[in-house]
């Protein structure tokens, strides 16, 4: 069963970098290898939280944070060149929670488009977190779990999670 979810997330990663990350593609590239390895090292991990901490199966937020912690490590995509735009520093951060999002159910254009101010921050906390802490996978999933409960109080956003 975990290879079936880890096949499937791996797949939904790769297809969320075609969607959101594909036309600004002559500076940056995505490493699919580097994704499945990602990808791979997660569900390692997952694997064995399950077995050591006897938790029968884990939910979205705890996928999306160890994919995540393993995206931000490995770095999948890689930047060309460096346009003076600092989004390109964070590119790898990005990816990961747009990947999460994608996850947990809901559009990462609901964090774009944001008019709620506290989820903009948030956000943006997050990215920090990311780029410049190792902070635990589980401290992680709490994270996302209040980020969802931010979008979710502040927006209409049907959910639909890939559990």
């Amino acid at each position: 069963m975990l290879e079936k979810v880890f096949l499937r997330d791996t797949a939904l990663a790769i297809r969320a970098y075609g969607k959101y990350f594909k036309r600004i593609e002559p500076d940056i590239g995505l490493n699919k290898k580097m994704v499945y390895e990602a990808s791979a090292s997660a569900y390692c991990d997952i694997y064995r939280i399950e077995a050591f901490c006897g938790i029968r199966h884990a939910d979205v937020h705890k996928r999306a944070a160890f994919l995540s912690k393993w995206f931000v490590k490995v770095r999948p995509i890689l930047v060309h060149r460096h346009p003076q735009n600092d989004v390109f520093q964070n590119m790898n951060e990005l990816f990961a929670l747009t990947v999460s999002t994608t996850i947990m159910g809901f559009p990462p254009d609901v964090l774009l488009a944001s008019n709620n101010v506290a989820v903009n921050k948030y956000v943006n906390n997050l990215i920090y977190l990311l780029h410049y802490h190792a902070c635990s996978p589980l401290q992680l999933a709490s994270e996302f779990f209040l980020l969802e409960q931010c979008v979710v109080a502040s927006s209409t956003v049907v959910r639909k999670p890939n559990r």
